[in-house]
């Protein structure tokens, strides 16, 4: 049988990415008439939700700088004192674009389609009723930075458009299902609408932070109006067609003129840019071809991939990292725990360097690197080690949050460390390294030296520790060992990538020393199946025995994530050491969180920030991969526009349509850590939780590491191809492995057809072969270059800028016809059990 191959002998995929994802556009028949349903677009920096009323389009805008600052200072997140009063995301204002006829109610729509186009970044849309026609277009221009909606209304009688741009403040609500203010009047004060040269400019005063949104509308004659100090409006004059654009930009900064400047400057820019779709359309092709993804018979979960992707390049490119809902939020100023939680937020940002775009992590590690001096303060002040101590939470000024459930979760600058090194591996920047991951890594590593005691003949943490978001403090953890271990280690590593001696090598030796001695991870033997399975446990209580699985009660027991951290994000345990007793112990505790608390709502409480897909991958269980994706994606994708929650609120995991949460007094000032999570003290009042629905990027971003991980991996130096896919299903990728390469490859349901590097600074490169008992070539431009084989490795020398092809030599890729992937565009609203991407029609 005759076979072809998607790769071309000029060494190139056949299909372009930007051509291939028009098959995962998302379609609306009906339009979506809530918030949190609305098809997203951004730029990087601004962004929102459409949606409609049966007689409008309706658009938050909000910009990832778009911040009312707290008080400079050690913040509180969860004390009632502080609620409504720290650091909040806000939105820029609120876009109407309305009549008065109701061209949006099924009703009398004949034909509606909506489109996510992503190829192009944009939405586009048709509306017919017996009574009107209209067609629109709205995209985010990076530079300038503009919202851009052209329209064209044809009506069967005269009738007037009203475009309206409002502001009106509200709390933010961090808190809505635990407890809230009574607080109406926030923010509301500090908006001043005015118009200048037909133009509306909406300010808008927050602490420490001025924002700044200019509107015009072009294409018909109508004047821009003030309502109020909140707002204003373009009424276009009564006819049956028009034909207009809509153009808001937002200008962010400390001082108002400058803010104001912004806007002005950038709407200009794109009222007069007659090129500025093309020069957007050209900047998402340019996006979209960095990486690639085929996975046959699995067109659902590749979708899930390509729109989470589009989500963090729409919306992880500003000066601060996305916090929950990113720019997603819908509702005026609400965003359910508004802080930087670092267990949750960390993972946005796992899957974007291999996919290609590094640059959607740098706002996050630029934030990491701007509070290394307040982490190295509350060291010194915490433990009285001159070692940096990051919180899982913070705010974005930068200051930790020091709380019940904070105090001794250690792991967070270890692992914040591991995401700087992790950036440098895949990019090798040495710039990067030298000025910002080792200084990072060094104070992190300071703190674990500072904190590590020795106890008879091993190390232990002093004071105790959590494992991660525990209130529960244990002697030992098994999150803390597996991140001692690989910060260490990786230490070492960063040593010996630079030309001058930036760590100092008493710190190297005593790491040595330190991770030679530390304290075995703690283990536990339970019954599954009739069979005694060793399995990793939380920790040791100080009473040396292990903290068993599921042991304690909310918030006082081990964080469900914390039986996975040997696996990932630490790395610690892979498929290199696969046969070691250690590998067998992850794949029994895999085996049982799988079956206990990812296939069903266990007792641990698993949800979509349990890097789950990422544990089966790493441990080569391909079967439970694909299995838990869909489990992912059947628990968390909520809304049809492919955006996720982290509970699975389909079994009423911690959501209800009706909160009863605690009425805080205005002048608290002492919070009693025991009674926070008490559902009865205090006094109550019910409300509904509807406005407070938005996404989550958690479980998206699982679902995207985790098939990165499931097609190539490289965290351990060692590049391997398609280690965790099934081997019946055919795939091909376009990913980058750490240590500057670029990798190619593609499986059929029988073998792996080729695989093709591209190393981009020339260091050597170390392969899993996967051709076991068969001659392998490798080839640069055609001509054979030397390898070696060991231990089951084919390891050869690189040049920078130089590709090269991997193949079995009975089988060289001209063997193949080579084909183009299907490129048509999406028509349908997709289906998987129990969720669907897009919205079907009524009628």
């Amino acid at each position: 049988m005759y076979q072809a191959i998607h790769f071309k002998n000029k060494e190139e995929k056949t299909t372009p990415t930007h051509a291939y994802v028009k098959k995962h556009d998302v379609v609306y028949r009906r339009p979506a008439t809530k918030g949190h349903d609305g098809l997203p677009v951004g730029n990087g920096h601004m962004g929102g939700l459409l949606y409609h009323t049966p007689n409008s389009f309706e658009f938050t805008i909000n910009h990832t700088d778009a911040l009312d600052f707290g008080p400079q200072g050690h913040m509180k997140a969860w004390a009632w004192e502080s609620e409504e009063k720290n650091t909040a995301p806000v939105s820029c204002g609120h876009l109407r674009i309305m009549g008065n006829m109701p061209f949006f109610d099924w009703m009398y729509l004949s034909e509606y389609e909506e489109r996510l186009d992503l190829e192009h970044a944009c939405i586009t849309g048709k509306a017919v009723t017996p009574f009107s026609e209209i067609d629109w277009k709205l995209y985010l221009s990076e530079n300038p930075d503009a919202l851009v909606f052209e329209t064209n209304i044809k009506l069967e009688e005269e009738a007037e458009i009203t475009v309206l741009l409002e502001k009106w403040s509200t709390s933010n609500y961090f808190h809505h299902y635990e407890q809230i203010l009574k607080k109406f009047d926030k923010n509301l004060a500090g908006t001043k609408a005015e118009t200048k040269e037909n133009r509306l400019y909406l300010n808008q005063e927050y602490g420490g932070c001025f924002v700044t949104a200019a509107m015009a509308v072009a294409g018909e004659d109508a004047d821009c109006e003030k309502m109020h100090s909140h707002g204003g409006k373009y009424v276009l004059p009564k006819q049956k067609e028009h034909h207009f654009t809509v153009t808001v930009s937002v200008g962010v900064s400390d001082k108002k003129q400058q803010a104001e400047r912004l806007a002005g400057e950038n709407l200009n820019q794109a009222l007069e840019d007659k090129h500025l779709f093309e020069r957007h359309i050209e900047a998402w092709r340019s996006f979209w071809d960095k990486s690639f993804l085929f996975l046959e018979g699995e067109d659902y979960l590749e979708n899930l991939y390509y729109l989470n992707l589009y989500q963090m390049g729409c919306s992880s490119r500003g000066n601060y990292p996305l916090t929950f809902a990113g720019l997603w939020g819908w509702c005026s100023d609400v965003r359910n725990w508004g802080h930087f939680y670092h267990w949750n937020h960390q993972q946005s940002y796992w899957g974007v360097d291999a996919a290609g775009h590094p640059e959607l992590e740098e706002n996050y590690l630029n934030y990491r690197f701007r509070m290394l001096q307040n982490a190295l303060d509350d060291g010194k002040t915490l433990f009285g080690i001159d070692g940096a101590f990051y919180s899982d939470i913070s705010n974005l000024n930068g200051y930790n949050a020091i709380e019940p459930d904070t105090i001794h979760n250690f792991t967070v600058g270890a692992q914040i460390s591991m995401d700087f090194y992790r950036h440098y591996q895949f990019t090798q920047d040495k710039k990067f390294l030298e000025e910002k991951a080792i200084p990072v890594m060094t104070a992190c590593a300071k703190l674990y030296c500072g904190l590590l005691k020795k106890e008879e003949e091993v190390y232990v943490l002093s004071t105790g520790a959590s494992a991660y978001e525990s209130y529960w403090n244990l002697k030992e953890t098994l999150t803390d060992y597996a991140h001692i271990k690989m910060l260490f280690r990786a230490l070492r590593e960063a040593a010996q990538e630079t030309e001058e001696q930036l760590i100092d090598e008493a710190l190297l030796t005593r790491c040595s020393e330190l991770e030679e001695k530390l304290y075995e991870p703690a283990v536990e033997t339970m019954k599954e199946k009739g069979k005694n399975r060793e399995i990793f446990a939380a920790g040791k209580k100080w009473d040396d025995t292990a903290a068993a699985y599921a042991e304690g009660e909310y918030p006082y027991s081990p964080f469900p994530a914390s039986l996975m951290s040997m696996v990932f994000p630490s790395g610690l345990i892979g498929l290199s050491d696969k046969g070691s007793r250690m590998f067998e112990i992850a794949e029994n505790t895999a085996k049982v969180l799988f079956e206990k608390e990812v296939y069903q709502l266990g007792k641990l409480g698993c949800s979509g920030h349990s890097p789950s897909p990422e544990m089966a991958a790493r441990l080569g269980m391909g079967e439970e991969v694909i299995k838990i994706l869909h489990q992912f994606a059947e628990s968390y994708q909520i809304f049809p526009n492919g955006l996720m929650h982290f509970a699975d609120i389909h079994a009423n995991q911690q959501w209800n349509e009706i909160n009863q949460p605690r009425i805080l007094e205005e002048g608290i000032t002492n919070t009693q850590w025991s009674e926070l999570h008490d559902k009865e003290a205090g006094e109550r009042t019910w409300i509904p939780s509807a406005r407070f629905l938005h996404c989550y990027f958690e479980a998206a971003s699982n679902i995207m590491t985790g098939i990165n991980e499931m097609l190539l991996q490289s965290h351990d130096h060692i590049i391997r191809v398609f280690p965790a896919v099934k081997k019946e299903m055919a795939a091909m990728f376009d990913l980058c492995a750490q240590g500057g390469f670029r990798v190619i490859s593609e499986k059929n349901a029988e073998r792996i057809l080729y695989i093709y590097i591209e190393s981009k600074n020339g260091n050597n490169c170390v392969l899993e072969n996967p051709w076991k008992g068969m001659p392998v070539c490798v080839s640069q431009q055609g001509e054979n270059t030397g390898y070696l084989l060991k231990n089951g490795r084919l390891i050869f020398k690189t040049e920078a800028g130089k590709g090269y092809l991997i193949y079995p030599c009975e089988f060289p890729p001209e063997m193949y016809y080579t084909s183009e992937f299907e490129t048509a565009k999406n028509q349908e609203v997709k289906k998987a059990r129990g969720i669907q991407l897009g919205l079907e029609g009524y009628l």
